[in-house]
């Protein structure tokens, strides 16, 4: 990824949202005669989200409270860590499955970058590659890739076409390696991805 980016500093981060606030009411309750004990009564809730990346190498951290959590939000939010980070910072984050995380709707900012592997099906071509749950796939023969339907289309046109050979880079624990491959002896991964 350095290669892709020379001259930047490469950063992964992760993220997440949490659900913050709750508010209770007072209510009475049976009691001994005599007696009128009040007690929380928690029917209305009110809340608030915060989004929250944090580089773990250098505790470097980005946080966007919001009243939901939703696609529109997670653009919102990547605009504020895009915009927070220097500016010759490049990010890979890393992100769970969560609908706003993986929607067609997410517009990534070009200084953030990456598709975190979260499973495998057992009968996938990435599978056969040496990918693992936890991988974050940068570039598919040296095109960057930005989404998990961009990463699936390309190899599928790499599978399909006449190249002897696939070269992925990849990020795995915070490390960039390349995972290489020769398709001489798949003939039958050609259409799969």
């Amino acid at each position: 990824m350095k290669d892709d980016h020379p001259g930047k500093n490469v950063r992964v981060f992760f993220e997440d949202e949490a659900r913050f606030g709750q508010k209770g009411t007072t209510t009475k309750v049976w009691a001994e005669t005599g007696s009128r004990p009040t007690v929380i009564k928690q029917t209305r809730y009110e809340w608030a989200y915060m989004y929250g990346a944090v580089d773990p190498l250098t505790g470097d951290s980005s946080a966007f409270l919001a009243r939901h959590v939703n696609t529109a939000t997670m653009n919102e939010f990547l605009k504020v860590l895009s915009s927070e980070v220097g500016p010759d910072d490049h990010v890979v984050l890393i992100l769970d499955r969560a609908g706003w995380h993986v929607s067609k709707a997410l517009e990534i900012p070009p200084n953030i970058r990456g598709v975190i592997v979260l499973s495998i099906d057992d009968d996938s071509a990435f599978l056969e590659f040496g990918i693992r749950p936890g991988d974050v796939i940068e570039s598919i023969n040296q095109q960057p890739v930005n989404s998990p339907e961009e990463a699936i289309a390309r190899l599928k046109r790499v599978l399909a076409s006449e190249q002897q050979n696939v070269l992925m880079l990849i990020n795995r624990h915070g490390t960039n390696r390349y995972l290489a491959m020769s398709l001489e002896n798949k003939p039958n991964r050609r259409d799969e991805g």
